[in-house]
């Protein structure tokens, strides 16, 4: 466990009794004990590490830039501490760059970066200086339709003038001879253009979805299957996704932090950049500070689906937690049925959604992009080839916009994913973001390394 001098006695000072004897017996055995532990360590980590970090680089006159992923703390509020939050894939899913972009959301920052293709194939050095084009592209669309809009490539290895044989195990190889090396330029105008259209505006909000921070805590270690000598705790977040009956809704991801952020004005909650019209709740377990909130906002006429009562974690209970639910449970804008505080359609709807993200402009014309088919939750690691599409893919949507309906029925070409420019009274127009890949060849997948 993680330890500092003088960690016992300010843990005391804090929570009111000596974790001593529970670090002795084994803090695992021990849940709520283990979630003080985890919010005094939080406060080291960020007041500590992260907030001094990002404010020597301001000092400095430099921009920050970090990846928050595995740290022990709540990584949807640290992530809204440096100037560029970023993410990382493949050894992070693509998916959990949703926790990156609603970060950056919520503290209104625009550029959503992650350090991408690493161990695109697994570990180590899979089919590395083999890469296929069409399995990044496939990459590259499964972050953008997590919001993601700075892609920086990892990588290439120096190499002393003359030479190209010095490799990462880790990587992908962008040098100078690396099997990707003659699509290049067109697939960086690609990703340029892409990240352009995913910087116009602000991102789209509609639903906020309580993150389920403190269950993870809860929790404890992932199984056994579930690790990676990079992955071990559920408070990691790495196999988070919001639930499936908002996925049209343009969920993004909220906390404790970001409520006691939060104002509701004008039949909003808002907060940083985002105008949410109503908050999901689907969680084991929330922080009392999280529940004062929600119950003040609700009383304010937020609308609130509380699939289920959550439990108070830590170790001191208050006698006040279940009368604050009960409270809010009464109240007319608060179900545990979704489509009962729902106050409109979603954005898009349809069966089987692609991924998808959707900025806004501040005339009100929206940019969505539609992930092509194959990019919908990807998975550590690809395998070479994956990408390989032989024919179109159809979807039919619907999107619902400012009181229009738009219904349409979409081609996805292979290899292609879409950027469609929606005008505030409904008007659709495609945008050109066509690069077609060689078309890869399927490989054997190889024995991975997962557990060290």
């Amino acid at each position: 466990k993680l330890w500092t001098p003088g960690f016992e006695k300010t843990f005391q000072q804090r929570f009111g009794y000596d974790i001593i004897p529970y670090m002795k017996a084994g803090l695992d055995s021990f849940p709520d004990v283990r979630y003080d532990y985890m919010l005094l360590l939080d406060d080291y980590v960020t007041n500590g590490y992260y907030k001094p970090f990002v404010e020597k680089c301001r000092e400095l006159g430099a921009w920050s830039k970090v990846q928050c992923l595995g740290a022990p703390a709540d990584v949807l509020t640290l992530y809204s501490l440096p100037d560029i939050p970023e993410t990382e894939a493949m050894l992070n899913n693509p998916r959990y760059g949703r926790i990156v972009s609603s970060s950056a959301c919520l503290a209104s920052k625009n550029i959503v970066s992650s350090e991408t293709f690493t161990c695109m194939y697994g570990f180590p050095a899979t089919y590395l200086r083999q890469e296929q084009t069409a399995d990044l592209k496939m990459v590259a669309d499964a972050l953008f339709a997590q919001g993601i809009n700075q892609l920086v490539y990892h990588g290439m290895p120096y190499n002393p003038a003359g030479s190209d044989t010095i490799d990462f195990f880790a990587t992908t190889y962008f040098g100078p001879k690396g099997s990707v090396t003659p699509e290049l330029p067109a697939f960086n105008s690609y990703i340029q253009k892409v990240s352009e259209f995913m910087r116009e505006g602000k991102t789209y909000t509609d639903v906020a979805v309580y993150i389920p921070y403190e269950d993870g805590v809860m929790r404890g270690a992932y199984p056994p299957e579930r690790q990676r000598v990079w992955v071990w705790g559920e408070y990691e977040l790495r196999y988070v996704y919001p639930p499936d009956e908002v996925e049209g809704y343009h969920p993004v991801w909220i906390n404790r932090y970001f409520l006691e952020q939060a104002k509701f004005q004008d039949g909003k909650l808002k907060v940083g950049d985002a105008e949410f019209s109503s908050l999901y709740i689907d969680v084991d377990y929330m922080d009392i500070r999280a529940l004062e909130k929600v119950l003040e906002f609700a009383k304010q006429g937020l609308p609130v689906c509380l699939k289920r009562h959550p439990a108070e974690p830590g170790f001191e209970k208050s006698p006040d937690y279940i009368k604050m639910l009960s409270e809010l449970s009464a109240l007319k804008n608060v179900s545990d049925e979704f489509k009962n505080i729902a106050q409109h359609p979603a954005l898009v709807q349809g069966d089987s959604l692609p991924e998808y993200w959707c900025r806004q402009q501040s005339d009100g014309t929206l940019y969505l992009f539609l992930a092509q088919p194959l990019s919908k939750d990807l998975k550590y690691p690809v395998y070479s080839g994956q990408s390989i599409m032989k024919q179109s893919v159809y979807r039919e949507l619907t999107i619902n916009y400012n009181g229009k309906t738009i219904k349409k029925k979409f081609e996805f070409k292979p290899y292609q994913s879409l950027m469609l420019k929606i005008s505030p009274e409904g008007k659709i127009e495609m945008q050109d973001i066509s690069f077609v890949p060689k078309t890869p060849v399927v490989k054997p997948h190889e024995v991975q390394k997962m557990n060290f």
